[in-house]
């Protein structure tokens, strides 16, 4: 019956807890580096758009040949 000892169930829990908060830190890593990279492709985008805005601007505006 030592499966039912409180002290080896005390102590398979506090594995699990210890388990799932080393789980909860990975995934907030990998969330700060997601928002980062977000961030990142976001200022690109607006860089892109203001080029492409600046740019059609200084053209014609018929489409081009192709």
């Amino acid at each position: 019956m030592s499966g039912h000892d409180p002290q080896q169930r005390i102590d398979r829990l506090e594995e699990e807890l210890l388990y799932s908060a080393r789980q909860n830190e990975q995934m907030h890593e990998l969330l700060l580096l997601l928002h980062k990279r977000f961030d990142e492709l976001t200022r690109r985008v607006e860089v892109l758009e203001r080029r492409t805005a600046a740019s059609t601007q200084d053209t014609p505006s018929h489409p081009p040949e192709g």
